[in-house]
């Protein structure tokens, strides 16, 4: 089932909910877990997430790279960094993290916005509702992000969750 995601911003802060067709246990899991959220954590068709290498503990990171598709588009392979840094870790209810873009050694790019994420994690019975809060330091950093494709590329990776958590509720 795929869910329309709700996105509001108030000054520098985005806003994003939506709902999915399974236990909160299991969509924290795939949050969580390294190997999973490659499945998923993808922006579009032909996207990959080649390296998850993730240390899910409060001062832990997870260091990820997305790869654009080998498809001779505006995307083809590039390649976009990514590192956060685990706040608060409330199993299954919240997960707190800092998020910078990266390079492949795990340096912060300073040119580029860094934000600080808190998703909850509500249990509705068979089904999880997400709220991720996600703060910058100014409102054009926001503007950037959401220039950049942000909601569209969050939005695709929620319909990626969707289709993974129905392959794991078959399972």
């Amino acid at each position: 089932m795929t869910n329309n995601l709700k996105h509001t911003t108030e000054g520098n802060t985005l806003i994003l909910e939506r709902v999915f067709d399974a236990p909160r246990d299991l969509v924290y899991k795939c949050f969580t877990d390294q190997e999973i959220i490659k499945e998923w954590w993808i922006p579009g068709p032909g996207w990959t997430v080649p390296v998850s290498k993730m240390d899910l503990k409060v001062g832990g990171t997870w260091h990820y790279m997305m790869k654009g598709p080998d498809d001779g588009s505006e995307w083809a392979n590039m390649e976009s960094w990514g590192i956060a840094t685990y706040k608060e870790i409330d199993p299954p209810r919240k997960l707190v993290y800092e998020d910078s873009f990266s390079d492949e050694s795990g340096e912060i790019n300073q040119d580029m916005p860094t934000s600080s994420t808190v998703i909850e994690f509500n249990d509705d019975g068979a089904k999880t509702s997400i709220r991720a809060i996600t703060t910058y330091a100014k409102e054009s950093d926001l503007q950037q992000v959401i220039q950049m494709g942000m909601v569209e590329g969050v939005t695709a990776t929620y319909n990626n969750l969707d289709i993974v958590l129905e392959k794991l509720q078959q399972d």
